[in-house]
């Protein structure tokens, strides 16, 4: 049995060594369609920001000559300078100011801008100073935010919403990002019927393949969900070879495991190379991932989940997704919202292995303003309890090395981002 960890390290190696092989094409987008995509290749500044010095408030602009302006100060109002419509005439100083407004171009001649709100007009072009003002005050200067060839981002950075305002910042209406992998996932199994279809004894509605469709969704995948093959050799292996025509990743839910009727491994063994492992994991003890195809054909990856509902949601989310979002792009995993909180709960563990149990995670605001977080985990556990999983809202993490834990002691909790981002 082998770790979480070497587990992930194995399939990082595999994910290394296919887009080494395969690699994924660059293609240019409009910025507005790239969000969640992954750059291609650097991006530098094309201009500054501010393009030139402007005005951080409205208000007046002053010529200080290096020094402080004081209170009851008065200046003559000579011009405006406006945003897009600068101010074009001669230079002022001494007791003269410019009247300026938020983003108009402060000319070169000025070194200060005093608020209007710290000002009293007194005629019709003139104003008072109602306290001291130090020179500098309110300006935004050229390029301070953004300077022009500066590196902004990086090959493999992902577009967020707040990467999108930056480069529309510079007029960058395209962007080159690495192109959307294609994904096939199927089930297999006898008992599986679709939504609608009717049930037999002994049927059951296949559920897990609408959970992956809405894990990876997210990202930018290009997806088809294939449905569900029979418990046949044959069926397997033609859905096996149609599939590593058109997809970089193949994924399968079910046959990966012992049983009479798991054909899936021996058909991925048949057709290319798989790893399959036992992992000091629960749920999700089972994993195998390889390669479907040899060197005299383009391959495509295989991912291999449980068909248990749990086990199957938890192999792929705590398993397989740093490794999808690897093969779109990203090549540093975001960071894991995390949460040390309260146990409310005892929970028996005895299995030296790492342990994801489903819970409910809330917080306690104290009088005085300090948040606390506290979390129940479940008492039944079983990875086939697929409504325990739609009543949580977060995953507590158990370590390999961890015991029974007792009612107050503090474990490691990763909220579900789909419960916490309102």
């Amino acid at each position: 049995m082998i770790s979480f960890s070497q587990a992930q390290s194995k399939l990082r190696e595999l994910c290394e060594a296919w887009i080494t092989e395969v690699g994924l094409a660059s293609e240019s987008r409009s910025l507005s369609r790239g969000l969640g995509f992954y750059l291609s290749e650097d991006i530098c500044a094309a201009q500054n920001v501010p393009r030139q010095t402007v005005s951080a408030m409205d208000g007046y602009a002053l010529c200080m000559a290096g020094g402080d302006a004081i209170a009851h100060s008065e200046f003559q109002v000579c011009g405006e300078s406006r945003a897009g419509k600068p101010y074009s005439g001669a230079p002022l100083s001494g007791n003269q100011c410019l009247r300026i407004m938020t983003g108009a171009v402060v000319p070169d001649w000025a070194d200060t801008v005093v608020i209007q709100e710290n000002t009293q007009k007194v005629a019709d072009n003139k104003v008072v100073l109602l306290q001291d003002i130090a020179v500098g005050k309110n300006i935004r200067r050229l390029g301070e935010d953004i300077r022009r060839g500066q590196i902004l981002f990086k090959q493999y950075q992902p577009i967020t919403p707040s990467i999108v305002s930056a480069l529309a910042s510079q007029g960058i209406g395209t962007v080159n990002t690495f192109r959307k992998l294609k994904v096939g996932f199927f089930a297999t199994g006898d008992e599986l019927k679709a939504a609608g279809d009717c049930l037999s004894s002994g049927d059951i509605y296949e559920s897990n393949l609408s959970a992956i469709a809405a894990l990876i969704d997210g990202l930018p995948i290009e997806y088809s969900n294939l449905g569900v093959i029979k418990d046949s050799k044959a069926d397997i292996a033609h859905c096996l070879q149609q599939a590593a025509q058109n997809f970089d990743v193949v994924i399968s839910s079910g046959g990966v495991s012992v049983g009479d009727y798991d054909y899936v491994k021996d058909c991925v063994e048949s057709m290319g190379k798989l790893d399959s492992y036992k992992v000091a994991l629960k749920p999700g003890k089972p994993l195998c991932f390889g390669v479907l195809g040899d060197k005299s054909q383009t391959s495509a990856l295989f991912f291999g989940l449980p068909g248990n509902g749990v086990s199957s949601f938890v192999t792929l989310s705590e398993f397989f997704m740093p490794a999808l979002r690897f093969l779109v792009g990203g090549r540093q995993s975001p960071q894991k919202l995390q949460l040390m909180a309260i146990l409310k709960n005892t929970i028996h563990k005895s299995s030296q292995r790492l342990e994801f149990q489903r819970g409910v995670l809330s917080s306690i605001v104290s009088s005085a303003g300090d948040i606390s977080w506290h979390v129940t985990t479940f008492s039944e556990q079983d990875s086939h309890l697929v409504y325990g999983l739609a009543q949580a809202n977060c995953m507590v993490t158990l370590s390999e090395d961890s015991g029974a834990l007792q009612v107050g002691d503090r474990v490691k909790v990763t909220p579900f981002s789909w419960c916490f981002n309102g």
